[in-house]
């Protein structure tokens, strides 16, 4: 199964529980065989902080801009099974 994610963060687990919650789901997720990709926005108080730069065996997919992904969000969208779009997602309507 194909699951993207557009999350708040899960490249830096600094001041926020987001992070380590979505590291251990998607190591899970992984380890079953599940395809994962979760779309971040690289913002710098995040960037600065960063303490994890790829997802093991899934994609991390770090963007400045949403206009910059928008095509590869979409085509990820289009074959996956499932989509989340977490709470504090800064582009959470543009990902809907």
């Amino acid at each position: 199964m194909k699951i993207v994610i557009f999350g708040l963060t899960i490249s830096s687990s600094w001041g926020n529980g987001h992070a380590t919650l979505w590291r251990g789901l998607c190591k899970a997720l992984i380890r079953m065989g599940h395809t994962i990709v979760f779309y971040e926005r690289d913002v710098p108080y995040y960037a600065d902080m960063r303490d994890l730069d790829e997802i093991p065996g899934g994609r991390l997919k770090l963007y400045g801009e949403w206009d910059n992904i928008r095509t590869h969000a979409c085509a990820d969208v289009a074959d996956a099974d499932v989509v989340i779009i977490t709470s504090y997602c800064p582009d959470s309507l543009a990902a809907t």
